[in-house]
């Protein structure tokens, strides 16, 4: 069975290949990922990752292997409005899809904390709103920043799941180097890598690479 997404979201997609939700019959997480792609509006050089991921099956072996693959599409939708390809959902207890997101650093204004999760917990925390979060899991195409890592802890959410290894800029595999309580924090949490293909794994480091070097010289310039 694939997750339906509580909310009753319809999928819509702009000209410019973005994403707006409104309310409406309940859908599949596969529904959902295959009408973004769908939609979007893909350059040359990404039209093999898109290929991909349009025609991926779902392996029964891996647990994690659709909501890994719906972050994929949501990091590709991120690299082909010019931002970091990161993609990022929450599911709750039911398996069911609440809140997604993806990198919107540059595109469409330059916000510089609008990574994946964090742009994900916005929406849960101000539109989905539980009052306990035990069985919500977050799930993200990429192993989260020393900021990410840290809204996360603060949200509550008890399982965190990462396709890509981000040895930069990730968080999780220097866990010892972060303050005492942080550590404390992640104690009592499932924060690793997700359980799912070899491909989506692949396509999540393709899609981190993509745009990379590019954007990270554009913030470095930004301090002048």
């Amino acid at each position: 069975m694939g997750i339906c997404h509580k909310r009753h979201i319809e999928i819509i997609i702009d000209e410019h290949g973005g994403l707006a939700t409104k309310m409406n019959n309940s859908i599949r997480v596969e529904t959902f990922g295959k009408n973004l792609l769908e939609g979007m509006a893909v350059q040359p050089s990404f039209k093999a990752l898109h290929l991909q991921l349009k025609d991926y099956r779902f392996n029964v072996s891996y647990n994690h292997d659709r909501e890994i693959w719906l972050t994929c599409v949501l990091a590709l939708q991120s690299v082909t409005l010019g931002n970091f390809g990161v993609g990022c959902i929450i599911t709750d207890n039911d398996n069911t899809l609440v809140s997604y997101g993806n990198n919107q650093v540059f595109y469409p204004l330059f916000r510089s904390d609008f990574h994946a999760e964090m742009v994900t917990l916005n929406h849960f925390e101000s539109i989905v709103k539980p009052p306990v979060v035990s069985g919500y899991k977050l799930f993200t195409s990429l192993e989260p920043c020393p900021m990410c890592l840290a809204r996360i802890l603060n949200s509550g959410i008890p399982e965190v799941f990462f396709a890509a290894d981000d040895e930069e800029g990730g968080m999780v595999h220097l866990k010892e180097a972060l303050p005492k309580v942080w550590v404390e924090m992640m104690e009592n949490r499932r924060i690793g890598r997700a359980n799912c293909s070899q491909k989506l794994i692949a396509i999540s480091e393709m899609l981190a690479e993509m745009n990379r070097e590019t954007l990270d010289d554009r913030l470095k310039k930004r301090s002048g």
